[in-house]
């Protein structure tokens, strides 16, 4: 018997994990001990609990990338990543030695990645300075400075400073400017935040990307939430959960 830990914060993505993992090992004596969604979660769990013997990892997480808890807990377990980042941040894993599967995850991939577990018989735990050397390539990359949309037929190219908010609607991925022009993305929102400055772009929720020049005001909401209004953004408010408040007032401030 051997125990695992999920942690994820797509309640999607993590259903279909366990699902895959109840297909590719039928029959063997495992147990999920935890599916967490967030880096506090995850580190009181680690402190408090018995570590487990591989974990499952997501690199984006409710309230950030997942590299911070490493600088709370050393893990000494095997780590999976998880991850729906580009061919950049997929070759700095690579170049790492470090095991991550991409999303959406096939039962193929998370075949060998199960086996290659199985073959490190427990002795094997993550090196900390390949975890490092990872996060500072993931920090050292450019941002991308224009985006290339469709706009009546034509190409044409937004400078990321003239964008005003990303958001996610049934689906589909918008860019919307400062000037309240709205182009539809092929991209994800995953994508898009790692591709925007993030001193200058904020993931408010899982359906919004906010620009800090494009803010106009932030007012107290109830449950001690925020209420964001952007400049020319006339969909509904956007809101700042609890938990991101103060995160996301030390931003402003930045």
């Amino acid at each position: 018997m051997f125990d695992v830990l999920i942690i994820e914060d797509e309640v999607s993505a993590t259903k279909s994990l366990l699902a895959a993992l109840q297909r590719i090992w039928a029959g063997r004596e495992y147990s999920v001990v935890g599916t967490l969604e967030s880096i506090r979660e995850t580190v009181d769990f680690l402190h408090t609990q018995q570590e487990p013997d591989l974990i499952f990892m997501d690199i984006q997480l409710s309230d950030g990338l997942s590299f911070e808890i490493f600088k709370q807990h050393q893990p000494k377990c095997p780590i999976v990543f998880i991850t729906a980042y580009d061919d950049y941040a997929i070759k700095a894993f690579e170049v790492n030695g470090l095991h991550y599967l991409l999303k959406p995850v096939s039962d193929e991939d998370l075949a060998v990645a199960l086996d290659r577990f199985q073959g490190l018989n427990g002795e094997v735990e993550p090196s900390m300075s390949a975890l490092k050397n990872l996060l500072n390539q993931m920090s050292a990359r450019s941002y991308k400075e224009r985006f290339l949309v469709h706009s009546k037929g034509s190409m044409i190219t937004v400078k990321a400073t003239e964008i005003q908010v990303v958001s996610l609607d049934e689906g589909s991925v918008w860019l919307h400017t400062l000037k309240g022009e709205k182009f539809k993305m092929t991209s994800t929102m995953d994508k898009m935040e790692v591709q925007l400055n993030p001193n200058l772009f904020y993931r408010a929720s899982r359906q919004a990307i906010i620009a800090k020049e494009g803010i106009q005001k932030v007012d107290p909401y109830f449950n001690q939430r925020l209420s964001v209004t952007m400049k020319s953004f006339n969909q509904e408010r956007i809101l700042i959960s609890k938990s991101k408040s103060s995160e996301f007032k030390r931003w402003l401030e930045e």
